[in-house]
């Protein structure tokens, strides 16, 4: 059963109809239909005016539409709503039905409502779909709006939808691809950029040139902002430079001039200037004593500065760093006959250094004598074992050294305290009581009386010494010495007062009671007699004292 139209819809359908059937353009504007301008019967030229090779082929349009037509023009399978298959042929006089799918613009109704029209096969009749429906009801079945047009079949909507796939996928690629590349602008813009940066540059190096003030770029040295010297290429300019940095009174900034005048000038150059400024030559020479290179190359530049005595200083600094003896005892030796011996203004510094030589000397035989006797076990260091060495050690350490083990060898031995005293020129103050040391520290009292006795012109020997017995009192307290030592030298102190009260502060009151009874002072002793333990011999001279009436008081 053919398909009748009713009411608008027929209108509609004789009017679209008439319009995709006709043949010719006449009536129609270019705009009016998509496909009339690329159909075969198009005089050649295309909807843009061009030529019909530049114009997309009639079955490429077809194509682009979503019509699936083959290359071959054959059969093409549909499979209509009702599940049956039917087939498809175009041929070259023939024309395919209208698509529905189609934009306004192409159908010529922009602005219409679009209405529903019943959809003919490509044979002309009537759907399969729609004939089952006219034949079992009567009527025309309406179909639901969220179906497709069944002109076309499920082929070609699959080929549609992989078609739009596959473009949506290259088209987010491109996209993509566009927006890693830069735009025009944008490789405008940074191209200008590097051009201004290219200026800029090439002011910088033209700027390096050019030399500021004097007084500005030793400030900017001060300040720590960024400065330039190689502007200042003449002699000239780097003396005033360097005159600028020591009126400024800022070792930092002599510093930099010295050391860039160092690098930019001769040495015979360099030298002669520094000289010349002894602001500038003292802060180089304290840089050079931070460094760590080698101390000939400091000590001769120090030399050619004019500064030999820092040279010499240096020199003999070094040297005392060496810690193995024997190299150190070389290289005094060394120092002294280059700096040293042939120097006028360096002679008391020379004879410093030849006595620390010769006491080197003396404690590397010294050591020698006494290590093999200590690992032999004889006396003394069987009974008082060494607990270090000799080396190194400054002459009133050795001085004691030898008195404590060595004490009453003849002065011809090396290790005699008194060969000691008479070649390093001792003070009889500075031999006795380093003595008297250790001989408290040994307790020989015997050696200490020895110590402590002079002999008058007469040749008659009382107990007198340089040293006051007062500080010989005071060693014998540190040292922890017995009662009876320290009440005896307490006694030959000469001031009576000084006797006493020393005596007090001890509580030594055997000393105090005799004192007392010696300046004849009751008063005080009576006093004194209330701190003096009951029963103690001082307490029994001091009542022996009181009951005797012959004695006479002075109060």
């Amino acid at each position: 059963m053919a398909f009748s139209p009713i009411g608008d819809d027929a209108d509609d359908e004789k009017v679209t109809d008439d319009y995709w059937n006709t043949s010719s353009r006449t009536g129609r504007t270019k705009a009016s239909n998509f496909f009339d301008d690329f159909s075969p019967e198009n005089d050649g030229r295309g909807l843009f005016g061009g030529d019909k090779s530049k114009a997309l082929s009639f079955k490429e349009t077809m194509k682009a539409a979503g019509l699936g037509l083959d290359e071959d023009e054959e059969d093409q399978d549909t499979i209509d709503w009702d599940g049956k298959k039917t087939s498809v042929k175009f041929t070259a006089n023939s024309k395919p039905s209208r698509p529905t799918n189609l934009p306004a613009s192409a159908r010529g109704t922009v602005g219409v409502a679009p209405k529903r029209v019943p959809q003919h096969s490509a044979s002309g009749t009537v759907s399969a779909r729609n004939q089952a429906g006219s034949m079992g009801n009567g009527s025309e079945q309406p179909r639901s709006n969220n179906y497709p047009s069944p002109a076309f079949d499920r082929g070609s909507i699959d080929q549609r939808s992989t078609h739009s796939t596959n473009s949506s996928s290259a088209s987010i690629e491109e996209a993509i691809k566009r927006d890693n590349k830069p735009t025009l602008a944008e490789i405008s813009k940074l191209q200008a950029e590097v051009q201004a940066l290219r200026r800029k540059l090439k002011s910088v190096e033209r700027s390096r040139w050019a030399s500021l003030p004097v007084a500005d770029t030793i400030t900017r040295i001060i300040t720590g902002e960024t400065y330039s010297l190689e502007p200042y290429r003449s002699l000239q300019d780097k003396l005033s430079l360097l005159n600028a940095a020591v009126g400024y009174h800022d070792g930092n900034a002599i510093l930099t001039v010295v050391m860039f005048m160092r690098r930019t000038l001769s040495k015979t150059v360099f030298f002669d200037e520094i000289r010349k400024r002894p602001i500038a030559a003292n802060q180089y020479i304290a840089f050079l004593r931070t460094q760590h290179g080698k101390s000939e190359n400091i000590a001769s530049e120090m030399g050619q500065l004019g500064r030999r005595e820092d040279a010499a200083l240096w020199r003999y600094k070094q040297a005392t760093e060496n810690t193995i003896p024997h190299g150190q005892l070389m290289n005094l030796k060394e120092v002294h006959s280059l700096w040293f011996d042939k120097s006028s203004t360096l002679s008391t510094e020379g004879e410093h250094i030849k006595e620390h030589i010769s006491l080197l000397n003396r404690q590397l035989q010294i050591e020698a004598i006494d290590d093999k006797a200590q690992r032999e076990g004889r006396p003394p260091f069987k009974d008082y074992p060494r607990k270090t060495n000799v080396y190194f050690k400054s002459v009133i350490t050795t001085l004691f050294y030898c008195c404590y083990y060595h004490f009453g060898e003849p002065e011809v031995s090396v290790s005699s305290p008194l060969g000691i005293r008479q070649h390093h020129k001792l003070t009889e103050k500075q031999y006795l009581f380093t003595a008297m040391l250790s001989r408290i520290m040994l307790r020989r009292w015997q050696d200490l009386d020895t110590l402590l006795t002079s002999k008058n012109w007469r040749g008659k020997a009382t107990m007198k010494c340089a040293v006051k017995f007062e500080q010989v009192v005071e060693i014998l307290v540190q040292q922890n010495a017995p009662h009876d030592a320290i009440d005896r030298y307490l006694k030959l102190i000469e001031d009576t007062e000084s006797r006493i009260a020393l005596a007090m502060k001890l509580e030594r009151h055997s000393v105090v009671v005799d004192a007392l009874i010696q300046v004849r002072d009751r008063q005080r002793l009576l006093k004194y007699q209330s701190k003096v333990p009951g029963g103690t011999p001082e307490a029994r001279r001091v009542e022996d004292v009181m009951r005797n009436s012959t004695f006479k008081w002075k109060n």
